[in-house]
């Protein structure tokens, strides 16, 4: 058995399930088994920040471009530490795999905006005004020392 699958299944993979993508008759199901394998080390990173092997598969199955942004392991465990959960990253990653970099990219934003005092949730409820709100955290300062709270938007 290769060495890299090995490492994979060590990690809590399913041979079946590696197998299967491995065989996939689409090129881009493809290449996320080989970028799997060559990130072996950043799976296991992953693996670390309480990814599932079944999660990271998933991505695999329905948009392999998310698998390359997740593995920008330093920066998605920057936005697991800002308090976004592996379940929401993969939400967003499998629906669309701009929007995970788009956090990656606002990261240090995202964390004034969460000290502000808006949640998670209601940053992904809003994805397509990230950039917007990113933008004008001043604005959002002003309307919070006004007594707004984020939750009225």
């Amino acid at each position: 058995m290769d060495k890299k699958i090995k490492q994979l299944i060590d990690l809590g993979f399913s041979y079946n399930k590696l197998i299967k993508l491995k065989e996939a008759i689409t090129a881009n199901k493809s290449w996320a088994f080989s970028q799997m394998l060559t990130s072996a080390d950043k799976i296991e990173k992953l693996i670390g920040l309480k990814f599932s092997p079944e999660q990271l598969i998933e991505v695999c199955e329905v948009n392999t471009a998310g698998l390359f942004t997740l593995l920008q392991t330093d920066r998605t465990a920057e936005l697991i530490g800002a308090k976004f959960t592996p379940k929401q990253l993969i939400k967003i990653t499998k629906t669309n795999s701009n929007v995970i970099y788009d956090l990656h990219h606002w990261i240090h934003q995202l964390r004034e905006l969460l000290e502000l005092g808006f949640t998670t949730e209601q940053i992904l409820a809003n994805i397509n005004s990230l950039e917007y709100l990113c933008a004008n955290i001043d604005k959002a300062k002003e309307l919070i020392d006004t007594g707004m709270t984020p939750s009225d938007k």
